[in-house]
């Protein structure tokens, strides 16, 4: 083996997801270009994992998961709910005569 080579194990669908989480990966060129940077660090786990998946497809998996919580809570409340929420955590920006 070559000297400074590290075997990576295979990345799993839950370690993608993490990988997706902790470093907020929400496009497939944001993914492809976490996998050159890491590829480049001798980490070629997420290359491997995109080079034999549907990448596309993972991702709108992540971003399922990831949004779960806020579509299910969403869901279930009236729009009067939401606009109250979203005028308690965001300014309105509408010019007001």
């Amino acid at each position: 083996m070559a000297s400074g080579f590290q075997r990576k194990l295979k990345l799993s669908p839950l370690a993608f997801l993490d990988l997706c989480r902790n470093h907020s990966i929400q496009t497939e060129d944001e993914l492809w270009a976490l996998a050159w940077d890491l590829e480049a660090k001798g980490d070629k786990a997420l290359m491997a994992y995109a080079m034999e998946n549907d990448v596309e497809a993972a991702l709108v998996k992540v971003g399922k998961a990831m949004g779960a919580r806020e579509t299910l809570a969403r869901a279930s409340m009236t729009r009067m709910d939401i606009l109250k929420a979203y005028a308690a955590e965001r300014q309105c920006t509408c010019p007001t005569q």
